[in-house]
């Protein structure tokens, strides 16, 4: 069984609105490595930078994600050229969200560093999300959102997605409880089936 994963941790924003981060790169790269040494997954780190001390790949903690190379990592996840299609592939997402609310219409979008509402440019849409996991012939699909906004995941998911995606979402109230015995058995539970 082939399995891939994106972690993504952004702690760096060039948008004065929003505050940097120091959780995600450092909460990204504990669950990079226990889904390598316990879920035997392929894990593609973004920002990835070198660990010259261990000559090894990790998570950066200050270096920017734009919304080009979020939206690039996410599709090759997804729907990989060629046929290397995974058979489990899992996003995990630690940073801002957004939510957009205009005439009564409500979307959700991921922040990437180059985020800037104030010039149209949101994030990643959870609209474009959904229809790409609509589209992939990814056999399961793993959503892992670390927002502290509970409404993200409601805007991946329908009941149409629900049959063939795995949705976990953790808030910040959820984190500082349990965040990791209670999501890592969440995990290992999806991934076992």
């Amino acid at each position: 069984m082939s399995r891939d994963a994106l972690v993504v941790g952004i702690n760096t924003y060039s948008y004065e609105r929003l505050s940097n981060l120091t959780a995600p790169a450092q909460d990204a790269e504990a669950i990079s490595k226990f889904l390598e040494e316990y879920g035997e997954f392929n894990v593609k780190r973004l920002p990835a930078v070198k660990d010259k001390q261990n000559n090894t790949i990790r998570v950066g903690q200050k270096t920017q994600v734009s919304l080009t190379q979020l939206e690039e990592a996410i599709v090759q996840l997804f729907k990989p050229e060629g046929k290397n299609i995974p058979d489990t592939a899992l996003l995990y997402f630690s940073g801002h969200g957004l939510r957009k609310s205009r005439g009564g219409i409500h979307q959700g979008f991921l922040a990437p560093s180059d985020v800037n509402p104030d010039l149209a440019n949101w994030g990643l849409s959870l609209q474009w999300l959904r229809q790409l996991l609509q589209e992939s012939e990814v056999k399961q699909q793993i959503i892992w959102l670390d927002c502290c906004q509970y409404w993200v995941l409601r805007e991946v998911g329908n009941r149409a997605l629900l049959e063939q995606v795995y949705f976990i979402n953790c808030n910040r109230e959820e984190r500082r409880k349990w965040f990791f015995s209670t999501y890592y058995a969440k995990l290992l539970a999806i991934t076992s089936k």
